[in-house]
């Protein structure tokens, strides 16, 4: 064993090494991107929560409870800011890494495997800083894959707990738990009679419902009941819970605009995760182990993911680390053989596996932290541009100096709104209407497409500032206007001064 290899403390010392390095490289430059289309409306939904005291679950929005309520008390906390935003998201990114790499003191060199491919991952790195329920919803994932891995091992209460833990979690997050489910389901049926009589008898499972087991289960059953029914404000909320799948399954079917080819999950691998497309090699070579069930099984478990995720038409890029988690675990399985394979195979591979570790440092470094928003890279998705960012910082300097303009009338006129309506959370006075229908008589700032800005230059009475640019990945140019008897500073170095009544 590895342990005996290498000793115990230097196992410990690894294993705090590692996740200090998980915590400085989830919370490092972790307000440097723009605030994402998402972002603003999981910052919204939270605002809302404030008015109504709850959240209200609504099956047509395809996320549960539970990462609301972590934002909420987290802003409840630390104010809302972009750093806030991502606060949830990084802490569970950190989570998931010192789940293994401490749990590597005691046990297996697996989890040291699990560990290190989790923190050097360009994916997860990138998506842990990111304030969208992914990263908390795979860090229910990968519990739900570390407790059938324990419970492969040793049949123990503590892995059943930790299934039920991992399942709880998912459940409350996002309605895609039913494809992990289903993948799992898939994988355990191909294992076989002789696996499902050593690890799936009820007879493993009966001796360990005592009084601790049933006060955890009642716990966790009692705390899925108020996250659901809004703290019972809102009982609906469980029946809604089992509607939500229809308009999910009528989504992930058709796209609704997010529709990628079946090759797109493994374009992404090839461009930005080299040690997920090394793991998926692997995978495929897992098949034929014999001797290791629990490689077997998560190799079809991995590879069910990849395909059930290329099957489905809707893809959003941040699913790629619901998708290549299983291939880490599949990398650390062999990585764990490695000590007793001839000391050739151990060279040949222990190469390969390096070149693709050195290959996922690079690519972790370019999309997080070199250019944190390259619109040719490709977790970069629907994103906001530079230009918000200056605008929202510009906004907010202004408001300090003078808060007055929190009432003043600011028209909001774009065709895609978010993530305006958090970046102006704290102006009193907005209005969504759109510009081409009308421009609203004295509003100190207006938002307008870029066509409309002739029809908008003819109504305005007085000098103002004019921005034009791209506010959002893939959109056309956007026109922002801050009326100069306000905003006597120009909001931007790019900003043009234009007179009352001026048509360009």
């Amino acid at each position: 064993m590895i342990q005996k290899k290498m000793g115990k403390n230097t196992l410990i010392w690894l294993s705090l090494l590692i996740t200090i390095l998980a915590i400085v490289s989830r919370f490092f430059m972790l307000t440097e991107k723009p605030i994402h289309f998402d972002e603003g409306i999981n910052g919204w939904f939270s605002m809302k929560m404030n008015q109504m005291g709850f959240y209200k679950y609504d099956p047509q929005n395809y996320h549960g409870p539970l990462y609301f309520y972590l934002l909420n008390w987290s802003e409840a906390l630390f104010g809302q800011s972009v750093w806030t935003l991502r606060f949830v998201p990084s802490v569970f990114g950190v989570a998931s890494i010192a789940m293994f790499a401490l749990a590597a003191v005691f046990l297996q060199p697996f989890y040291i495997g699990v560990a290190g491919a989790l923190l050097i991952s360009p994916a997860f790195i990138f998506f842990a800083r990111s304030g969208i329920h992914e990263m908390p919803f795979v860090f229910f994932q990968l519990l739900l894959g570390l407790s059938l891995y324990e419970w492969f091992k040793e049949h123990s209460q503590r892995s059943i707990m930790g299934l039920i833990l991992a399942l709880w979690g998912l459940i409350l997050l996002k309605e895609t738990f039913a494809l992990t489910l289903m993948g799992i389901v898939f994988s355990a049926l191909l294992m076989g009679p002789k696996f499902w009589k050593q690890h799936l008898s009820f007879r493993l499972v009966k001796p360990l419902g005592d009084r601790t087991f049933w006060k955890f289960f009642t716990g966790l059953l009692i705390l899925f009941i108020l996250f659901f029914s809004g703290f019972l404000k809102n009982l609906q909320g469980l029946i809604d819970l089992f509607k939500a799948f229809m308009p999910w399954l009528k989504t992930g079917t058709h796209g609704n605009g997010h529709e990628k080819e079946f090759l797109y999950w493994l374009q992404v691998m090839w461009q930005a995760e080299p040690l997920a497309i090394w793991g998926l090699v692997l995978a495929v070579w897992g098949l034929l182990q014999k001797k290791s069930s629990e490689l077997r099984f998560f190799s079809l478990f991995a590879i069910s993911q990849v395909l059930v995720y290329s099957i489905i038409p809707y893809k959003t890029v941040w699913c790629l680390i619901s998708i290549i988690w299983p291939l880490y675990f599949v990398s650390a399985l062999w990585t764990q053989s490695y000590f007793r394979l001839a000391p050739t195979k151990v060279w040949i591979q222990g190469g390969l596996a390096a070149m693709a570790v050195l290959l996922s440092i690079r690519s972790a470094y370019s999309s997080s932290y070199r250019h944190p928003i390259d619109f040719d890279h490709p977790f970069v998705y629907v994103n906001s541009t530079y230009t918000v960012k200056e605008l929202q910082s510009y906004l907010d300097l202004q408001e300090k100096i003078r808060p007055e303009i929190k009432t003043q009338l600011m028209q909001v006129g774009l065709s895609e709104q978010w993530p305006w309506p958090w970046i102006l959370r704290s102006f009193e006075n907005l209005s969504y209407q759109v510009c081409a229908k009308e421009i609203l008589h004295d509003a100190i700032v207006y938002l307008c497409e870029e066509s409309e800005s002739d029809f908008v230059e003819r109504q305005i009475s007085e000098p103002y500032w004019r921005v034009r640019a791209p506010l959002r990945q893939t959109r056309q140019n956007s026109v922002v206007y801050f009326k100069k008897s306000i905003f006597a500073e120009p909001p931007s170095a790019t900003a043009e001064l234009i007179n009352s009544g001026e048509s360009k």
